[in-house]
């Protein structure tokens, strides 16, 4: 018995692949770029012989892709093809992750294509090959056709995009449209001394072109005012930087332009900036017989303090660096401190109480 044991388990057959091509884990970029893979080398977009392809981060393939020979793609995690796939020979196509297809997804009559995750084919899918739909989470936008294949388990069945829809709003948002270029961190917008400094950071980008700066003084009517490179392909945290100094009549807006390569582009959301927002603050409040202003490195020789009192009159004045002024002459009420320096108002209102 232990005999026959070690003969069938000799005999079992082993697969072994010409090539192995596996993504960086966790990583996102395109197909075609040689850092999206361990080893540094993608694997050709027209698959024949016998290879094995996994997808192990986030992979796009800006246009069709033909798998074939006794090759297998497994998807890990998420693989999204601008264009059409087409599935040829005897090819395994197994997916554990997502897969979105914006053009049309072919079995051929001895491929087969195994669904554990979720499928979306944003066309048409054709099958004359096997369809394994365990998960029964495969959606085609239009009717399936069935060119003599079959679909297993039975009861599992071809969704429609109103089930998708209905059944996953996300993951139907996320199919509608193209996979973010970028993924932005965080945008922040701040007065400076200096003017308005905006910062912002990606934790990923793809196809990356550059960034337009824009700054509206209504909130719908944009102009680029600067244009900053962007990265290309990254993985990594990347920080930018620009500071407008155009001095701040009123509440601005800005807002980053994100451009790729091929002209595609994308909007941050909005941030907003008031003339003394983030720079001047005046302590205490209500104040006695002295408010004092901060931050200090805001004050020059030349910095000049004007308090108006609550019916527009100039009632104090003084030029230097001291940042301490007094107020225990005033009567109580709101008074507004005028601050000039640097070529730039300041306008803060604090509270006298005696």
């Amino acid at each position: 018995m232990k005999r026959l044991f070690f003969i069938l388990l000799f005999l079992t057959p082993c697969i072994t692949y010409s090539q192995t091509f596996s993504s960086v884990n966790n990583q996102t970029g395109l197909w075609s770029e040689e850092a999206t893979w361990q080893g540094g080398t993608p694997p050709t977009t027209s698959v024949t012989g016998n290879i094995q392809i996994e997808i192990n981060g986030s992979v796009v393939n800006e246009g069709n892709l033909s798998m074939g020979g006794t090759s297998d793609l497994i998807i890990q995690d998420t693989l999204w093809v601008n264009g059409d796939l087409d599935l040829n020979g005897s090819f395994t196509l197994l997916v554990n992750g997502v897969l979105v297809v914006t053009g049309d997804l072919e079995v051929g009559n001895n491929a087969s294509f195994t669904n554990n995750g979720i499928s979306i084919i944003k066309s048409t899918l054709g099958y004359a090959g096997d369809i394994e739909n365990y998960s029964n989470l495969i959606y085609a936008y239009t009717a399936p056709v069935n060119r003599g294949g079959s679909i297993t388990p039975t009861g599992n069945s071809i969704k429609s995009e109103n089930d998708l829809s209905t059944e996953n709003p996300i993951m139907y948002n996320y199919a509608t449209i193209d996979p973010l270029p970028v993924e932005l961190y965080y945008f922040n917008a701040s007065q400076t001394k200096e003017g308005v400094r905006l910062e912002w950071a990606t934790l990923s980008e793809l196809n990356n072109a550059y960034f337009e700066v824009q700054r509206s003084f209504n909130g719908t009517g944009f102009t680029t005012i600067a244009k900053i490179k962007g990265q290309g392909n990254s993985n990594v945290l990347v920080e930018y930087s620009y500071t407008d100094p155009t001095l701040l009549p009123s509440r601005v807006f800005y807002r980053l332009k994100q451009v790729d390569f091929d002209q595609k582009y994308a909007y941050s959301h909005l941030q907003s900036v008031s003339p003394t927002q983030d720079i001047v603050k005046l302590f205490p409040s209500p104040a006695y017989d002295f408010i004092k202003v901060y931050p200090q490195s805001l004050i020059e020789s030349s910095t000049t303090f004007e308090i108006y009192d609550s019916n527009g009159s100039s009632v104090f004045k003084q030029q230097g660096y001291e940042s301490s002024l007094p107020i225990s002459q005033f009567k109580s009420g709101l008074c507004f401190l005028h601050i000039y320096t640097d070529g730039h108002k300041y306008v803060e209102k604090f509270m006298i109480s005696h």
